[in-house]
């Protein structure tokens, strides 16, 4: 990225702080140019520049200058580009797509202009508007959404066999899963000073469906008890790349899970 001109990119918006009376701190994470902070001059009170613009789960084109020497760039102007409508329409699904943002917000870093985290975020937005508005559904596509950034990131736990030696899970006598968030480990490399969970064969179905949809969903996903396993295995993970629990998780689990 050239951080010598004004240049448009289409963006999400992944948070907003008010500054002053007037102006308006805007976290983007944009498509050419990766997540970082603008300063919005006058967003409070010019609709003219950045009417409707200013809010989530929407693409905005974003009309930016980043400053030499500055982790603070100018938002000149934004416009909307499109929307995610049929989010609105369900409140699960809002619930889910304000804490897949957040996640997404907090798992992603400045200066790293990959379009990966800003497709995955796209992709994600339309899951969850084609999705139907079923719970059983709506939980499994979650975890899916998990999964996938945590494979973005580096950090998705492994399902398919040990994480240190790659023994295929059909070859275990028992499914143990880290409890430090790699995932599958087996009686080989395990120690006794490391934490292991004992891992039902239903919870590593539905983590390997969620992780890789495909053909007919298994039973498990409408198995409480293996939901909240498969919860257990993946927040572990995402500890490892969290400084903290996202805020929307509590509403998140207060209301869907």
């Amino acid at each position: 990225m050239n951080p010598k001109s004004a240049i448009e990119t289409d963006a999400f918006v992944l948070r907003t702080v008010d500054y002053g009376d007037h102006d308006v701190i805007v976290m983007l994470l944009g498509e050419q140019t990766g997540k970082f902070s603008a300063m919005a001059r006058g967003a409070k009170r010019s609709n003219k520049r950045f009417g409707g613009a200013l809010l989530p789960m929407r693409t905005i084109r974003a009309n930016v200058t980043f400053k030499p020497n500055s982790d603070l760039a100018r938002l000149n102007d934004a416009t909307v580009v499109s929307d995610f409508h049929q989010i609105e329409t369900s409140y699960d699904k809002i619930t889910i797509a304000s804490y897949f943002t957040e996640l997404v917000r907090e798992c992603t870093k400045e200066g790293d202009d990959s379009e990966e985290p800003y497709n995955l975020l796209r992709q994600g937005y339309h899951l969850i508007c084609d999705a139907e508005d079923s719970v059983d559904i709506l939980r499994v596509m979650l975890l899916h959404l998990e999964l996938s950034l945590l494979q973005l990131v580096g950090h998705a736990p492994s399902l398919q066999g040990c994480h240190r030696c790659l023994k295929p899970w059909q070859n275990m006598e028992k499914l143990r899963c880290a409890r430090t968030g790699e995932g599958l480990v087996c009686s080989d490399c395990r120690t006794d000073r490391e934490r292991y969970g004992v891992l039902s064969k239903p919870t590593l179905e539905l983590l390997q469906f969620a992780s890789a949809p495909s053909g007919s969903a298994p039973p498990s996903v409408a198995d409480s008890d293996a939901l909240e396993q498969a919860r257990r295995v993946i927040d572990a993970s995402l500890d490892t790349v969290l400084d903290r629990r996202p805020k929307s998780r509590a509403l998140l689990d207060q209301v869907f899970l």
